[in-house]
């Protein structure tokens, strides 16, 4: 392991073991809520980051495993007693974990031009424009978008098209795919 790696893997320990697992943090996380797994609240993910340092614990992919699951919205620091800043904790131990090639890559979308065209015939499906005025709204889409569901971003676009022209815009350069993925460096 390369001296950087060590020094991002300490300063993960460090921020993740301010932590004093009290649990406030789980009554305002929406991952909780949804799945209802300890391992996926910003406790267990934060106990998930510093099984990093004790090795024998628990393995680099299962810990990336179990990272992903956070949505980075922050509900957690604002009630945390500790102050632990857990989404920017998670991002550096995504980074740690993209940096070791230990983070599981999500499923990628393999013909982009054929989805673009997709939600282009979508937009020239509905005719009939809202008082009979063409109007324009800008549809942002990205490969996250595309990536974790498809069909809400079809039937958006659908719904959107029936009251104006929908302008496609691909923000995948705001590099947020890459921040979610650990992949600081490319963002």
């Amino acid at each position: 392991m390369s001296i950087e790696q060590e020094n991002l893997l300490d300063n993960i320990f460090d921020q993740a073991s301010k932590c004093d697992r009290c649990g406030a943090c789980l009554l305002v996380c929406p991952v909780l809520k949804v799945n209802g797994k300890e391992m996926c609240s910003p406790r267990g993910m934060i106990n998930a980051s510093i099984a990093l340092k004790q090795q024998s614990v628990a393995t680099k992919e299962a810990v990336g495993e179990v990272i992903n699951y956070c949505l980075l919205c922050g509900a957690c620091v604002d009630v945390c007693p500790s102050k632990v800043n857990i989404p920017e904790v998670l991002l550096k131990t995504r980074e740690y974990l993209f940096n070791e090639q230990a983070l599981r890559q999500p499923k990628v979308i393999d013909d982009h031009e054929q989805l673009n065209n997709a939600f282009e015939n979508l937009c020239t499906l509905t005719a009939q424009r809202q008082n009979g005025q063409a109007k324009t709204i800008a549809y942002f889409f990205s490969y996250e978008a595309r990536r974790t569901d498809i069909n809400a971003a079809a039937k958006s676009v659908a719904l959107l098209s029936t009251i104006a022209d929908v302008e496609l815009v691909n923000n995948d350069d705001a590099g947020f795919s890459a921040i979610a993925l650990g992949d600081l460096a490319a963002a």
